[in-house]
């Protein structure tokens, strides 16, 4: 063991290697406690206190805020950079650009993203402090953003940028298209779109008119349906060259097909695209295809429907509810 003892409380020290422990012993080197209480008070450093320590970052003089002296002292000495220079230095040094980065070309696994699902739904409300969101607030403030196209316009002129932006269009479109796209094939997730979403007697609907359908026509008559969704019925077809999948909206009586769409919408090249692929589908399968268009339910029934508790919607569409149910209260006309 290398072990000697103080000479002053003769209290035991241990050093890791024979070459300090002689040192110390040369130098009649003294405990720590021993050290502190005979130091001249008069050559000891002090430093005013305060609430915050701060330097500046030598790179990009941005404020770096410190617990304590000590840490900005130690920073100050060793000239060090805020974290976003020191991660820009880092990866110059390594060089994780382009083809060294180790995940380029690779993508996450289904499973890897839905963890990612899993724990940002676990995630607690207050896992960032109040104090923290203001910091990122007053971050983002700081920050100076200039439009991609704003910087095309200033390199290459208008028609340069032009060019640039309809390039990039056209990238994004390819690369997120037909079976690239994430939601190819799968369920899409509550609240996407502009339709009015919710559940009916705990049967989901997209849209007013789905729900209008419901009710005045299949509920009305009585007839044997299902949410065509539900049943995970999915029609392949293409659509300017790319694979895309169909959804329809309702089976009924398990052999017809319902689509809710509006009469101005369904002439459109896209509409008749899934409704030719729809009409095959069925047609290989025995079931015949409809496409209607019903006049939707006015604002007094659905607000009633509402307060029964047989129409329910999600949190987006209940907070636009009341502010029609206001509306109506103070006497204004809701379209």
């Amino acid at each position: 063991m290398n072990t000697r003892k103080c000479p002053l409380c003769q209290k035991e020290l241990t050093y890791n290697s024979e070459r300090d422990c002689r040192r110390a012993e040369e130098k009649q080197r003294k405990c720590r406690s021993c050290t502190h209480k005979t130091r001249d008070p008069k050559t000891r450093i002090r430093y005013p206190k305060q609430d915050r320590w701060v330097r500046n970052c030598p790179e990009c003089n941005c404020e770096i805020e410190y617990k304590s002296g000590v840490y900005m002292r130690d920073s100050e000495r060793r000239g060090k950079k805020c974290k976003s220079c020191g991660i820009k230095e880092y990866c110059k040094i390594r060089d994780y650009n382009g083809e060294n980065n180790p995940f380029y070309g690779k993508k996450h696994t289904e499973k890897t993203r839905e963890k990612f699902v899993e724990i940002a739904k676990n995630r607690p409300d207050d896992y960032i402090s109040e104090q923290g969101r203001k910091n990122q607030a007053e971050s983002s403030k700081k920050r100076k953003y200039e439009p991609f196209f704003d910087i095309w316009l200033r390199k290459y002129g208008l028609e340069g940028a032009n060019k640039r932006y309809i390039e990039y269009k056209e990238a994004c479109s390819t690369s997120h298209s037909g079976e690239k796209n994430y939601w190819y094939g799968k369920k899409r997730p509550l609240g996407v779109g502009n339709g009015w979403k919710g559940w009916y007697n705990g049967q989901h609907f997209r849209s007013l008119l789905e729900l209008s359908y419901i009710i005045t026509v299949l509920e009305a008559e009585n007839m044997d349906w299902k949410s065509a969704e539900d049943e995970g019925l999915v029609i392949k077809y293409k659509f300017d060259g790319k694979n895309k999948t169909y959804r329809p909206d309702f089976i009924v009586d398990d052999e017809i097909i319902i689509e809710c769409k509006p009469k101005s919408l369904q002439t459109t090249r896209l509409v008749l695209a899934k409704k030719e692929a729809a009409e095959k589908y069925c047609e290989e399968n025995g079931m015949t295809y409809i496409m209607v268009d019903i006049p939707i339910l006015p604002w007094e029934k659905i607000i009633e429907l509402y307060d029964n508790h047989e129409v329910s919607f999600t949190h987006k569409y209940e907070e636009k509810l009341k502010v029609i149910i206001q509306k109506i209260k103070d006497g204004k006309t809701v379209k």
